[in-house]
């Protein structure tokens, strides 16, 4: 069963590129970029970016991103917990490459305000790692923090409260590989630990074009793989779209769909989609994407949609 109450918020950008030197830059992974004022008579107005809007919003959340270090490496050494964080499982603060920051986390847990109602970007480009069971496992292990920390507030009653997620492109493909892989291979349930999903122009079954499968060269070979159309809808594939419903009830997912194929602004991506476009689009004169994922390519099957320009 979902529920309405307030549960922390996790977001995951997507990126797909060869080198993420430049990613690992970007503080909110592009989730707080175009904040802007563009100062223009007529158009005299603030535009926030998500993560600024969520802090000021009527909910309040907390900014949590910080609680959790991602590191190239494992992280050693033992720790010294205050008090209030003993009740947690030692492991999660030393030997791994994904810990808990003792400080920022006690913040959290002793502050003022309801923890469920936080806020967590999922650094999985810190990692050093170009390859999805790495980042599903290192997603599984951010919620179980996420619960587990919450679960110190006296608001939360002890219980761990599910979380929800927005992932934007690849980063929705990070969450099915979680739902569909992960989860089971651990004997868990995705529905118990996720309240609801929402993807923001996720090539669920692939980018039509699909030139990066000749990539075979490069250290994301693995990773870009998952943006392939025949990989995607072969059933075999346990981290399928096709077999997306058999974890997870499809009518707790929102997909966001984009419509404006200029959003890119690149000509290449523009006349590839152009040039391979699906059977329902009736050849080179049309384009229904977002400049890059097709406007079917963003849906899952039973889940509802939403399509903005």
């Amino acid at each position: 069963m979902s529920t309405t109450e307030h549960v922390p918020l996790i977001l995951i950008r997507g990126f797909g590129g060869l080198n993420v030197d430049d990613e690992r830059q970007v503080a909110y992974q592009g989730f707080n970029e175009e904040t802007v004022y563009p100062h223009k008579r007529g158009e005299n107005y603030i535009y926030e970016g998500l993560v600024l809007k969520y802090v000021k919003s009527l909910w309040h959340y907390h900014d949590a991103t910080n609680v959790v270090g991602y590191y190239g490496s494992t992280v050693t050494g033992d720790v010294d917990l205050p008090e209030a964080l003993r009740a947690l499982d030692p492991k999660y603060f030393s030997g791994h490459r994904i810990v808990i920051d003792p400080g920022t986390a006690l913040e959290l847990v002793t502050a003022p305000g309801d923890a469920r109602k936080s806020l967590w970007v999922f650094r999985y480009y810190d990692l050093n790692a170009r390859n999805f069971q790495i980042y599903g496992e290192a997603l599984a292990r951010l919620i179980d923090f996420v619960r587990d920390l919450v679960a110190l507030k006296a608001e939360a009653g002890g219980t761990k409260p599910p979380v929800n997620i927005i992932a934007h492109s690849m980063g929705g493909l990070i969450v099915r590989e979680l739902v569909q892989v992960t989860l089971p291979r651990l004997g868990r349930r995705a529905d118990e630990c996720i309240n609801k999903i929402v993807t923001l122009g996720t090539p669920h079954r692939g980018i039509s074009f699909q030139g990066i499968r000749d990539w075979k060269f490069t250290e994301a070979e693995e990773e870009l793989e998952r943006f392939n159309p025949e990989g995607q809808a072969d059933a075999s594939k346990p981290w399928s779209y096709l077999n997306f419903s058999k974890h997870f009830p499809p009518e707790r997912v929102l997909c966001v769909v984009g419509t404006n194929y200029r959003t890119y602004s690149t000509r290449a991506a523009t006349t590839l989609n152009r040039l391979f476009s699906t059977p329902q689009e009736y050849g080179w004169n049309y384009n229904r994407s977002d400049g890059l994922v097709k406007q079917t390519s963003a849906q899952l099957p039973g889940a509802p949609r939403t399509f903005i320009h």
